[in-house]
């Protein structure tokens, strides 16, 4: 009776991640984790219009990525596949625009030119009707520069007199390093659609042993990089503990990928939002 309770509670526990997934729940709280672990770093107070629209602004577009015809990788790779409803991109796309009346001229400028690059980074803009994405071995390295963009500089540009010049520049290339192995996995599970469909990745260009190693030396130079960064004076000593994500990140990587795609995706993001749990125990802003 008891193991019979345990998978009822498994397949519950399952249907619920896979609907977080399908309604983008776990990428919208690792956008609003992520910047508000920014305003943390930084040490400034935090600008809750700023997180709604990294939160909104996330949603909106990997929710349009799924539901446009221009992403058939998808479809191909998980033919079960289901996007967000529309009427939720829409009710989503007015809550962005309200919260963005509140930001800074320099934070919606910015925030702007990044729904313009995600727009062109899912649909088919470049010369020969191709995507951004479609670009060889770029793609993992574009979504982890947009994340940094938008979790890091867009609540910069927002606060008055934030602005940190080389230091901002910085956290941001950082951030970009931080996310980048999670976006270089995450390709791993649709290696063999995006191959079918003509997009080139690490993930189905290298062996998967060659793929862990490169993960493991940029969470490695994260480790280093960070730690640098810190004590050279730059940020608290506190956010040196933003490596615990690495290094548990070299504690997976430690056995072979596996191709089971939920639950090893989501541990991924887990680890991505660990800045902001930091962030909100340390006292935040």
């Amino acid at each position: 009776m008891l193991f019979i309770f345990q998978l009822d509670t498994l397949d519950i526990v399952k249907e619920l991640l896979e609907e977080a997934v399908r309604w983008n729940v776990i990428v919208t709280v690792v956008a609003v984790s992520l910047g508000y672990a920014t305003y943390w770093i930084v040490g400034i107070k935090v600008h809750p219009s700023v997180l709604v629209v990294l939160g909104a602004g996330t949603f909106l577009v990997y929710g349009l990525d799924r539901r446009m015809p221009f992403s058939p990788e998808d479809r191909v790779g998980f033919h079960d596949r289901r996007g967000v409803p529309a009427w939720a991109l829409a009710v989503d796309g007015v809550v962005m625009i309200c919260a963005c009346l509140a930001l800074s001229a320099a934070a919606r400028i910015m925030v702007f030119g990044l729904g313009a690059f995600s727009m062109a980074y899912v649909m088919p803009v470049l010369p020969g009707r191709r995507r951004m994405k479609d670009i060889p071995f770029v793609k993992s390295a574009l979504v982890a520069m947009g994340w940094a963009t938008a979790c890091v500089l867009v609540p910069l540009f927002d606060a008055p007199g934030a602005h940190m010049g080389r230091k901002a520049y910085m956290l941001a290339a950082y951030r970009t390093l931080f996310l980048l192995p999670n976006a270089i996995l995450a390709d791993w599970p649709d290696r063999f659609a995006d191959q079918r469909m003509g997009i080139r990745t690490l993930a189905n260009s290298v062996s998967s042993s060659c793929l862990r190693n490169a993960c493991i030396w940029i969470a490695v130079i994260q480790i280093v990089v960070w730690g640098s960064m810190v004590l050279a004076g730059g940020f608290s000593r506190w956010t040196l503990l933003e490596n615990v994500a690495p290094v548990c990140l070299l504690f997976i990587l430690g056995r072979p990928l596996p191709d089971v795609r939920l639950f090893y995706l989501i541990i991924l993001d887990g680890l991505m939002v660990w800045p902001g749990i930091l962030a909100w125990a340390a006292g935040g802003h």
